[in-house]
Order: C-alpha cells, then sequence, then structure tokens
C-alpha cells in the first residue's frame, strides 16, 4: 500500500507510524515502479527520506499510517 508519494523535484522527510509487520528487516519500499528498495520498519515511528518524484509503500502485511512530511532543505 503507498503511503505517501512525492510528486515534487525536491526531497521530504517522511514520518510514518508502523503498526506491526511480520518481516522488520524488508517492511517498506522507497522508490518508482519499476526500482523499489527496501528498507527496515519496526513497530514504531520512524522517519525516511523520499527523493522527488518517489513514493513510500508498505510490504506484506506491514500495517502503517502517515504522520507528517516536511522539507528537506
Amino acid at each position: 500500500m503507498v503511503i505517501y508519494t512525492n510528486h515534487t523535484r525536491h526531497s521530504a522527510i517522511v514520518t510514518i507510524k508502523v503498526e506491526s509487520t511480520e518481516n522488520p528487516e524488508a517492511a517498506l519500499e522507497i522508490g518508482e515502479p519499476d526500482a523499489f528498495k527496501t528498507f527496515p520498519g519496526a513497530a514504531g515511528v520512524h522517519d525516511y527520506i523520499v527523493d522527488g518524484g518517489k513514493e513510500l509503500r508498505t510490504v506484506g502485511q506491514t500495517t502503517a499510517s502517515f504522520v507528517s512530511v516536511r522539507s528537506l532543505g
């Protein structure tokens, strides 16, 4: 499930709250449709950098909610 899509050309810091996951070492993906990279995401609140044109999404049975977004610059 897509949590956030960065429609700008600037990087953003996205804060999410991971509720649960079956694989904390690979709970999230950041990238674009043809090239995603996995990221860890244990239960709790985390910040991720999402570059312009990329999206942040959950993997498998991970449940997470969007908290906030702010400019990196």
